[in-house]
């Protein structure tokens, strides 16, 4: 059953080892037909004698930087996962949030494990793809602890502002006494739901990702077409929920862009032209 399991995934996904031979012309056809895509592909060679051996790979296609760059927030999410397989290695990812606070795929790459250098190079790769090397043009980054991941970011953009993911928040709370299991159960059950093909072949786990993100660009481009007005769903929810809270309100204009909130006896300054408050939440 073994050997007939191995037989048919060889069939369906293609060989494992023959499609590391097939990357760099994957590479060349990603270049050609996706003008402006940025795909770097990292060979070793230790032996003279030997063939070249499959390091690293990142793969930023031209609509990801694009879209993320032009209608998402300026924040970056990176996380790992180990590949199954014979060869293993660990495929790496950054995603943003789009306007409609949805998840926004902007680079992966596959690295040989999660060290200091591999993340070291990947955030090279990705903050020269984007263009932004300073504290000034930098997005903020969201990761877990993960060894080397820290070091990495004092090394390529130290003045980037870092924070820690809520999975590792957690991990804090049971640490200091907190072990509810209801907030467990509700984690962990939207921490694994998801879907990922890391236990294919690399071109084939490669090109499920690209179809799958292909795919997600059409529906969100078919989901907009019907959009009326000027903001996303999910922004109206949210500012329409916010307005009934802010029933309970009343505003004075003071002047130049200057208003007085009073909420019962409490009483707050609203800068509107430079976006401050005194509740400290804008």
């Amino acid at each position: 059953m073994y050997r007939g399991r191995k037989k048919a995934g060889k069939r369906l996904y293609g060989c494992l080892g023959e499609q590391y031979g097939r990357l760099w012309d994957y590479c060349e056809t990603l270049r050609r037909t996706n003008p402006g895509s940025c795909v770097m592909l990292k060979f070793e060679k230790t032996n003279p004698n030997l063939p070249a051996k499959f390091h690293r790979l990142y793969m930023s296609l031209a609509a990801m930087k694009k879209g993320f760059l032009e209608g998402c927030r300026p924040v970056i999410g990176l996380d790992g996962c180990f590949l199954k397989g014979p060869y293993k290695g660990i495929l790496l990812a950054a995603v943003g949030r789009d306007a409609n606070n949805n998840m926004y795929p902007i680079a992966i790459a596959v690295v040989e494990s999660e060290t200091k250098d591999s993340w070291t190079w990947f955030l090279e790769c990705l903050v020269s793809d984007l263009g932004s090397h300073e504290r000034h043009t930098s997005p903020p980054f969201i990761s877990d602890r993960q060894k080397g991941l820290i070091p990495s970011f004092d090394t390529v953009i130290p003045m980037a502002d870092h924070r820690i993911c809520v999975r590792h928040l957690y991990a804090n709370f049971q640490d200091n006494g907190f072990r509810g299991v209801a907030l467990k159960e509700l984690l962990w059950k939207a921490a694994l739901s998801y879907t990922e093909a890391r236990d294919k072949p690399i071109l084939t786990m490669l090109e499920m990702i690209r179809k799958q993100l292909m795919r997600t660009y059409q529906l969100k481009r078919d989901g907009i077409s019907k959009l009326e007005g000027k903001m996303c769903p999910r922004i109206v929810e949210k500012l329409e929920a916010v307005g009934e809270a802010a029933s309970d309100y009343l505003s004075h204009y003071s002047s130049d862009g200057m208003f007085e909130v009073v909420e019962g006896r409490r009483q707050y300054v609203v800068d509107i032209r430079n976006r401050k408050c005194g509740y400290r939440r804008w």
